[in-house]
């Protein structure tokens, strides 16, 4: 997502910089919801893998 917000044209970080740059507060909200939905899951798909690999 860090590449798309300098240079994509299409993405999650696209769609943050374009709502951004023309003041769409819901499209900007939405894509902070969707990134950090997707950071979650992620960390609690990483911290399973690590304690199942922990014992």
């Amino acid at each position: 997502m860090a590449s798309e917000l300098l240079a994509a044209r299409n993405g999650l970080g696209f769609l943050l910089q374009k709502g951004r740059r023309y003041f769409l507060a819901d499209q900007v909200m939405m894509a902070i919801v969707i990134v950090s939905t997707c950071a979650f899951v992620m960390d609690r798909i990483l911290r399973r893998i690590q304690a199942h690999l922990m014992q």
